[in-house]
Formats: C-alpha cells, structure tokens, sequence
C-alpha cells in the first residue's frame, strides 16, 4: 500500500494531507500543487448531525493561518458562520446518535460535547476515521501498526472492550462505516492481492466479507445513507476525486460530484463532501441534493 496515514502529524503539510485523504497514492490525493511552498487552509472530515441542521468538520491551517485556528468546527447544514468548538490538531469529527457529543482524534479518540466541553481522552491509540454506532454504543476506528498495516478496531464509547477486526495478517482495513442497523460495516480493503483500495461489506464481527467495487479504481470513504438503500464513496478515475453514488448491494454506480470524503445526511437524500478550489487547491464543504445533483459550498 503506498498510501500515507500514519501518526496524526505536526507540520501543517502532513496535517492537511492526513486530514484530506486519509491514506491515498499520492499522485491521486495531494490536490493541485501549491506555490512557493504555500498551503492553503482547508476544511475535510465533515459530519452531519442527527437533525440535519448542522456539520461539523476539520479545519487545518495550512501556512496561511496561524495554528490557533486549525481544529473541529460546527456551521449550519445551509452555510453560515462557523463555531470553533476545539483547537489543535483534532480530526475526523463524528456526531454521536443523540447529537449531544462528537467523537474525534489527536494523538487518542476523545469525546467533547457539541458545546466544546468536557474533552475526554478514551483511547491513546493513534487512530483514524473514527464512526459511532447508530445506537451509540461503540466506536469504529482504524489504527496504522508497525507491520505497516491498518487494523480496523471496536470500542465501546466509555473506551472499553476494544476489539481489532483483523488483529493478524498483511491486508489493510480502514475507513469504516456503520450500516443503518449497525450490524454491518461497510469499509475499505488493501493489499493481500488487491490492485487497488476496494470497498467491502462485512459483519461487526469482521466476517462474512464481501467486496462490492471492481473498477480497478481506487476506492474510497464508503457511507451508507440512512435508510440503507446507497453507499456513496470516492474514486480516483483519471487521478480526479470524485465522488460516486450506487446501490448499497454495489449496484449501478454513476458518478455524481468532483470531490472526497461523502457523509449523508440523516434524510438520506443530501450528502456534503469536500472539494478543492481549482484555481488555489484550497479544500471547502458541499452539500448536494443527490436527487437533482444540486450542489451548495457552504464553508468559504
């Protein structure tokens, strides 16, 4: 696997390539080349809230900001003007199913309410795209370990009975995503005599494994929408993110907006993602109507 996601970084470079991609070939992830050294903040990682009116997101400051800005952020579903609710580098914010807590990364998992209080540290593991149950009871992470693999994890939300879905062996597992009933992940497979990172479906038990992308492709970020009828994911065709909708038995696939990192929301009729300013490589939130294709940037 020749993609990078290792220890949550320092150096506002690393931080915004952990933040944005996760783990991806570098030649398909890094965005458009900045100038004269110059990195952009930007905004990944976004999380919509069981209402719907809200998302919460990772801002990184790149060079261009100083580092009191960079951290977890909350802005209204139609735009608006963003609350800083947790400085430092803080990623991959996930909104738990009461709606009262966010589950995010830095150095461990921690929880801290959507007000920006009570941090609480439950794991030291450096993980990554953490996701909580749709019944609130567990988390699901991916750590990066020194074989050079990615082990997907469980974890009760009072940090508790933690458990490695595939604690052995040579194949990557990362980016998990929790189906409607929670009895399913759906999640991201590398190595092992795969070409490319392919999405699978799989039990909470790490069994019953099926692959659901064949494209040759790489395959990322899956999400199942709520009422359990599409996956969404990204796919770097033509080394172009882009962001792709199909049935969530991996049916008919299309192509549907030019970015990464696709989260729904609770109708399951919207999604946001995060794409790049062309022009700057700067990275901002959209939300989308999949209907219609309808799109709305709604962080600046």
């Amino acid at each position: 696997m020749s993609h990078c996601l290792r220890a949550l970084p320092v150096a506002a470079a690393t931080s915004l390539a952990v933040a944005l991609m996760g783990c991806g070939h570098a030649t398909k992830v890094t965005g458009p080349a900045a100038t004269s050294a110059v990195l952009p903040a930007s905004d990944s990682a976004p999380s919509w809230s069981p209402d719907g009116t809200r998302i919460a997101y990772a801002h990184t400051c790149g060079t261009t900001e100083s580092a009191d800005k960079a951290g977890i952020y909350i802005i209204d579903a139609v735009g608006g003007t963003p609350v800083h609710i947790l400085t430092g580098s803080y990623q991959y914010p996930d909104w738990s199913p009461d709606g009262r807590r966010l589950a995010v990364t830095g150095g461990g998992i921690f929880t801290i309410t959507v007000g920006g209080d009570s941090l609480t540290r439950l794991s030291s593991d450096l993980g990554y795209d953490v996701k909580w149950s749709p019944d609130g009871s567990t988390l699901a992470y991916q750590t990066y370990d020194s074989t050079n693999v990615y082990r997907l994890w469980l974890m009760a939300t009072d940090g508790t009975r933690v458990r490695c879905l595939n604690a052995s062996g040579g194949e990557s597992w990362y980016e998990p995503n929790w189906s409607p009933n929670g009895s399913q992940l759906t999640h991201v497979r590398s190595g092992a005599g795969l070409l490319e990172p392919e999405v699978f479906l799989m039990d909470t038990t790490g069994s019953g494994a099926r692959q659901i992308t064949y494209d040759a492709f790489e395959d990322r970020y899956p999400a199942w929408s709520p009422d359990g009828e599409w996956i969404t994911w990204g796919s770097w065709r033509d080394h172009k993110a882009e962001v792709w909708l199909m049935r969530s038995d991996g049916a008919w696939g299309r192509k549907i907006a030019s970015g990464l990192r696709p989260e729904w929301a609770p109708d399951s009729k919207h999604i946001t993602y995060t794409s790049s300013e062309v022009w700057n490589g700067k990275y901002r939130l959209y939300t989308m109507d999949t209907r219609t294709g309808e799109s709305r940037q709604i962080t600046e």
